[in-house]
């Protein structure tokens, strides 16, 4: 009997949106899995708004209504199996895509 904890996915944006069911596509409506903006606005926002941040219960009615171009998620998370485990508080960014190029 294996117990263990899963305490945070790291990787590239691309690999980390594939193993967590988000869009494996940035030009989508919604790439962003941290939040909720819209890719026309997602080219020209300067700041972070907390309103557009994911929720959990945001979360679990997109993944309910299965509605990926207007959610930009595509399936549940898998990971949501582990024990304590949530996308959307224990996935890590990728520094080299997000920070050092500017993506």
């Amino acid at each position: 009997n294996l117990k263990f904890e899963l305490g945070v996915i790291i990787g590239d944006n691309l690999g980390i949106h594939n193993i967590t069911g988000f869009v494996e596509s940035f030009s989508s409506n919604h790439p962003c899995r941290v939040c909720n903006i819209r890719k026309e606005e997602l080219r020209k926002q300067c700041y972070a708004d907390d309103n557009l941040l994911r929720t959990v219960e945001q979360y679990n009615i997109d993944v309910s209504k299965g509605d990926v171009s207007n959610s930009g998620i595509k399936e549940k998370c898998v990971w949501h199996d582990v024990i304590g485990f949530n996308v959307l508080d224990q996935v890590g960014v990728d520094i080299m895509h997000d920070i050092l190029e500017g993506g």
